[in-house]
């Protein structure tokens, strides 16, 4: 979210503030494709319990048309990897940010100390919250995370709205060439699907949660206009000058900023885990249907767990210009997740045969010819989006060299 006065700069205020809303509303749209195909699939096949994310594509395709029918095994695969890669790069890329954020607020009293060493520093206490093993007893770190960053998004937005330009001093739409990096940076900020089906299972009242006035709608919509909100205030008062997270611009030395900085690093900290769940589930799950039961579940779930928190923290330090590389990963891995999936689970569920009881309604039509639309503007994306992060990894090494840098 705070990358995204970055993204309005490769946007303009007015491209900028239409795509976010029209991209917000896209996503939550999808959510509720993947939840109608997750419940279709259960009521279908008669089972327990709902099916993950890479068991819901895999069954829309089982039971698809003849030319899904074949791709169902390859669907299963592609999501648990994009789902392990993305949520993976996203804990990563949360080391980075929580260490850049620290160095930053400390070398501003005279000490200069290693980024990478805060990222070692931050491990224990990460390795402690991923223990744990339900998004239940994740409530109160997933809450205390919230808070604090809302109160750093608010703070940061007051601060930022102090001595704010005309707007006419923006551009209001900026270089066409440069939207794909908009879109590959605000697609990787909204990408948060491959937890809705554990939240929804997770949930005591299921049904409380895709309604009208769900838990899922009222929070991508806070979320979308907190995402524009911030992208707005941020391009509109540092221009030009906007760097990739807001907090960087923030004055160095103000004990409002240093607090608002250090609140910010905190709370992605308390993030962690949650991103993290569904990586560990995917490996989790891969490893107690091929071995299990196991004697000692937990004790090897805690293993599993505290060496991926390991590969995450190798990563973050070892690759060099870690942020380039997940950009081009989200370009890829949340754009399938987010858009593309969640329409070829709907076409299949619509399109399937009559033995397979398809999903019928008064506007299948204008359903089918939606999911189209979602396929185009995601394969648009995915095709612009990873042409431009190749061409920028490019010219980067070409210029830099190889230093490890977010």
């Amino acid at each position: 979210m705070f990358a995204m006065g970055f993204a309005f700069k490769n946007a303009g205020l007015g491209v900028g503030t239409c795509l976010t809303v029209f991209l917000g509303l896209l996503c939550l749209y999808c959510n509720h494709l993947l939840i109608t195909a997750c419940l279709c699939m259960r009521r279908k096949l008669g089972l327990e319990f709902n099916p993950t994310f890479s068991e819901t594509v895999e069954y829309c395709f089982q039971t698809g048309p003849r030319l899904f029918k074949m791709w169902s095994p390859l669907a299963r695969v592609t999501v648990k990897m994009f789902i392990v890669v993305t949520q993976m790069g996203f804990c990563s890329v949360y080391y980075v940010l929580v260490a850049t954020t620290l160095h930053e607020v400390v070398l501003h009293y005279g000490y200069d100390i290693d980024a990478r060493l805060y990222m070692v520093g931050v491990y224990v206490p990460i390795v402690m919250f991923c223990l744990i093993r339900s998004l239940k007893f994740l409530t109160p770190v997933s809450l205390a995370s919230n808070l604090m960053l809302v109160v750093s998004i608010s703070a940061t937005i007051i601060i930022s709205c102090f001595d704010l330009p005309e707007v006419q001093s923006r551009n209001i739409a900026a270089d066409p060439w440069r939207l794909p990096l908009y879109f590959g940076t605000t697609i990787y900020a909204f990408e948060g699907i491959s937890l809705i089906l554990p939240l929804l299972s997770e949930m005591r009242n299921q049904d409380l949660f895709h309604t009208w006035l769900g838990v899922m709608n009222i929070g991508l919509v806070v979320v979308t206009a907190l995402m524009t909100t911030v992208g707005f205030i941020g391009y509109l008062k540092y221009g030009e000058h906007t760097k990739g997270t807001l907090t960087l611009n923030l004055p160095p030395g103000d004990i409002i900023s240093t607090i608002v900085k250090v609140m910010l690093a905190v709370g992605i900290a308390f993030t962690f885990p949650i991103q993290f769940y569904a990586a560990n589930d995917v490996f989790w799950f891969e490893i107690d249907r091929k071995y299990g039961p196991l004697n000692h579940p937990v004790l090897y779930e805690s293993f599993l767990r505290v060496l991926l928190v390991t590969v995450t923290l190798a990563l973050a330090i070892l690759i060099p210009k870690i942020g380039l590389f997940i950009s081009l990963i989200g370009a890829v891995s949340s754009t399938f997740l987010a858009l593309v999936y969640p329409a070829l689970c709907d076409i299949a569920v619509r399109c399937c045969p009559q033995e397979d009881m398809p999903l019928t309604g008064r506007w299948n039509w204008l359903r089918l010819s939606v999911d189209a639309f979602i396929l185009a503007v995601a394969i648009l994306g995915f095709a612009a989006g990873t042409y431009c992060s190749v061409v920028d990894l490019v010219h980067a090494f070409a210029t830099r060299g190889f230093e490890s840098e977010a």
